[in-house]
């Protein structure tokens, strides 16, 4: 009895799944023909734009490059993938990856995301990865990435899988960026990028040179 109980309740929980992953459907694709009559860029929020005088001084250097490539953890409505494009990812060889699960299920961001990307003419370079972090890293080739922007999920586990997977996947003289190394200070350590970036800096070690500190972090991988 208990097992056929369990094999019911775990039909439920596929049909309930389905149903919702349905729902969500219909809700993006209805959102996706109202952005259809917008010609400019449209996000609900700005996380991004204060780091915009740092970005410019770290990245510009690369405008232009050809076959450089950038890796992002963590894009939700695409301001941060825009910014690159339009400034750093400038030559038409030059690749985006994107990795973000999108899991939102009421105002899910994947709609917005694709129309900012596709306002800037770029979308041809960018490659979304709709998974999560710690299996969409692992699909990735090794020393791929001239520059890893790792902003997703902040719970310090996260930030640590991230870092790690990430060093792996960033070429030597390569950059890679933490956000929000000051987010939230008063919560515990587990739930927060802070110490979770401290103890990445302490693993990588010699390998690596520490170029900024704020409320992002920039470091440069020097050795494998």
């Amino acid at each position: 009895m208990h097992r056929n109980i369990i094999s019911s309740l775990h039909r439920i929980n596929q049909v309930t799944g389905l149903l919702m992953n349905y729902l969500r459907s219909l809700r993006e694709k209805k959102f996706e023909r109202q952005l259809k009559q917008i010609s400019t860029f449209d996000f609900t929020s700005d996380w991004t734009t204060y780091n915009y005088s740092n970005w410019e001084q770290w990245f510009t250097r690369y405008r232009n490059a050809p076959n450089l490539r950038i890796l992002e953890i963590g894009s939700f409505e695409g301001r941060s993938a825009v910014w690159f494009l339009q400034n750093v990812l400038t030559h038409p060889t030059a690749q985006l990856v994107c990795v973000d699960p999108m899991p939102w299920p009421v105002n899910p961001p994947r709609p917005r995301f694709m129309h900012n990307i596709s306002l800037t003419g770029k979308a041809g370079q960018v490659t979304l990865i709709q998974e999560r972090s710690e299996i969409a890293l692992l699909q990735l080739p090794p020393a791929s990435f001239d520059i890893i922007y790792i902003d997703g999920a902040h719970e310090a586990i996260n930030v640590l899988a991230d870092g790690i997977y990430s060093w792996e996947l960033l070429k030597v003289g390569g950059l890679m960026l933490f956000d929000d190394y000051l987010w939230e200070p008063d919560q515990p350590v587990h739930a927060r990028c802070q110490g979770a970036i401290d103890l990445l800096l302490k693993h990588f070690g010699d390998r690596k040179t520490v170029l900024y500190t704020g409320y992002q972090v920039l470091i440069r991988k020097d050795t494998e």
